[in-house]
């Protein structure tokens, strides 16, 4: 698997509600001195345009980053666990275990 397929995977577990949510969470910016994503970009496309956006705005381990500040603070724990887990077991980029969330 590559990490695009590993993205798809893990965030296809979202409702569309949450997918939503998680859309919003990229276009206001979930990381200190990275750039939020443009809302045409993400803003009510389908979970593959979301991924495929996610992945050309930012490089991998800064995608991977981005996308689990986002999860948790949408208290999808799990989910970004679950993430985590595949992208170290499928040596993709980890996450920083020093990321902290402000809501």
């Amino acid at each position: 698997m590559n990490i695009y397929s590993d993205y798809y995977t893990a965030l296809e577990e979202l409702n569309a509600e949450e997918l939503k949510r998680f859309q919003w969470h990229l276009v206001q910016g979930v990381l200190d001195g990275k750039p939020p994503m443009a809302k045409v970009k993400v803003e009510g496309v389908s979970l593959d345009e979301t991924v495929t956006q996610l992945m050309q705005f930012y490089d991998d381990k800064v995608a991977v980053n981005v996308t689990m500040t986002a999860l948790r603070r949408m208290n999808q724990n799990q989910l970004a666990r679950q993430l985590d887990q595949v992208l170290i077991s499928g040596n993709g980029p980890p996450s920083s275990p020093s990321v902290t969330c402000n809501p």
